[in-house]
């Protein structure tokens, strides 16, 4: 099987770094808890999470992500149970592919941070169109953490598993029943917590 991975907040922890430039841009201090209790009483994952937690335009999110994309990316901390189960797949014969949002002028940080935390080869693209992207190389399986991804691939067909993440934790997915996994520990803590 030809196995998808998205890369940010499905292989490594994108939230935290990203969390960490705009607590500094806009002068707050937010901790993972505090958003965590933020995303549970009032985050709509029907739209974009940093717009809603620092109450800015969209467009503002997207421009820092610009500006500060080199730090937040090469911070990115990698999640452990994620690279297990990449390695699981790959050893058992699966074939893996990486497929990104982020802009191609990034090729060169995310092949480094890929390598560098010991991720099994495989091709990687660059393209905000993941489901079509997917149709064409004939993937069957895609993690992701994106609601609107995931929505996107169901519909031509491929077969996903949700990955747990901030932005999209407390989404109804029954309507596409689509598996999930957690591995990102700052979610895994705080479910714990709320338990």
């Amino acid at each position: 099987m030809l196995i998808a991975f998205d890369i940010d907040d499905t292989l490594g922890c994108c939230f935290s770094a990203s969390l960490a430039y705009f607590n500094k841009c806009f002068n707050k201090n937010y901790f993972p808890e505090e958003v965590a209790e933020w995303v549970n009483s009032h985050f709509d994952c029907e739209h974009d999470f940093f717009s809603q937690l620092y109450n800015i335009r969209c467009e503002d999110v997207t421009k820092i992500f610009v500006e500060r994309s080199h730090e937040i990316l090469t911070e990115m901390p990698v999640f452990p149970l994620a690279l297990i189960e990449v390695k699981r797949l790959v050893s058992e014969g699966h074939k893996p592919v990486y497929i990104t949002a982020r802009d191609s002028r990034w090729k060169g940080i995310t092949s480094n941070w890929l390598m560098s935390a010991n991720f099994p080869h495989g091709a990687l693209y660059f393209t905000r169109e993941k489901a079509n992207l997917a149709l064409e190389l004939g993937v069957d399986l895609f993690y992701e953490d994106s609601v609107h991804n995931i929505r996107s691939l169901r519909k031509v067909g491929v077969n996903c598993i949700l990955v747990d993440a901030f932005p999209n934790w407390g989404w109804n997915n029954e309507k596409y029943s689509v598996p999930r996994v957690h591995w990102n520990p700052l979610l895994s803590n705080f479910l714990s917590v709320k338990s």
